[in-house]
């Protein structure tokens, strides 16, 4: 990579905004050495109360406000025996203020975690991690809490036949992970489909295809069911290291996040997934 990695890392001070921090520095390390410009970022949300009033009032703790700004500068102060990182505390939820830096501060990528132990922060995370994805104008790294970095040796895309329509700095990005010594890169194609003749041909033809014709890489198809059940699929065959997925529908996320089927596709599985942004 040419250019220095622009990571933001958003925290809320969990196990897995702990672990999926940890992971993305090692991540953006392998992939980008010290060239790297990062951000531990916090959102800050103030407490509105109950009330039954038209006018609800916003109540400012400034003691916990202070504390959580002091555990951020803190956790910055950590993280600097491994990179250099700037921190940022702004109010706001986790999306709005992700929106402003990302405007502000372009980054390649931002890096959340995907779950906590218990079920309710399970769901609160994945919430979170999916409003951010929907909404915010940047590839996001999910990180499943048990998850720990080591070499990229099998990374799976998975594509579709639609043109591609993510940003050029996105497609240079994934073309460098494929380029990573020793990585063995699949396009994974699911189709929902039973039919199988002519799988190959219809896949060499895809803009993918061309886009990595520099690239070693090869396809594999999975017929006869949906996108999440074909990914999980090939998770429990190939055992790839990362999913790199480009949601074309609003379901996708949903569904991702929340079916029953996608329990074994992130809160079951220790893969990460590089969500990038269609177009």
């Amino acid at each position: 990579m040419s250019k220095k990695l622009k990571i933001i890392f958003a925290t809320d001070f969990t196990d897995a905004a702990d672990n999926a921090i940890q992971y993305g520095i090692d991540f953006s390390k392998a992939l980008a050495g010290n060239e790297l410009e990062c951000y531990l970022v916090h959102a800050y949300k103030h407490f509105v109360p109950y009330n039954d009033t038209p006018a609800i009032p916003v109540i400012e703790n400034e003691s916990l406000k202070e504390e959580l700004k002091t555990r951020l500068a803190e956790r910055s102060n950590e993280l600097q025996e491994l990179i250099d990182i700037t921190p940022i505390f702004k109010r706001g939820n986790v999306t709005e203020v992700l929106e402003e830096i990302v405007a502000d501060k372009a980054p390649d990528l931002i890096v959340m975690g995907t779950r906590e132990r218990s079920a309710f922060e399970r769901m609160t995370l994945g919430t979170h991690t999916a409003e951010v994805i929907k909404k915010v104008n940047c590839p996001v790294l999910a990180i499943p809490l048990e998850a720990e970095f080591k070499k990229l040796k099998k990374i799976t895309f998975t594509a579709d036949y639609e043109p591609l329509n993510i940003d050029y700095k996105s497609l240079v990005f994934i073309k460098d992970l494929a380029r990573k010594e020793g990585s063995k890169f699949t396009v994974l194609h699911v189709f929902d489909s039973d039919e199988k003749d002519g799988l190959k041909e219809k896949m060499e033809k895809t803009a993918l295809h061309r886009y990595f014709s520099d690239v070693d890489h090869d396809h594999q198809a999975v017929a006869g069911m949906n996108t999440i059940e074909g990914i999980t699929r090939h998770i429990e065959h190939d055992q790839p290291d990362l999913i790199i997925a480009i949601p074309r529908h609003r379901n996708f996320i949903q569904e991702i996040f929340h079916s029953s089927i996608s329990n074994e596709l992130l809160y079951q599985t220790q893969v990460p997934i590089l969500i990038l942004i269609d177009r």
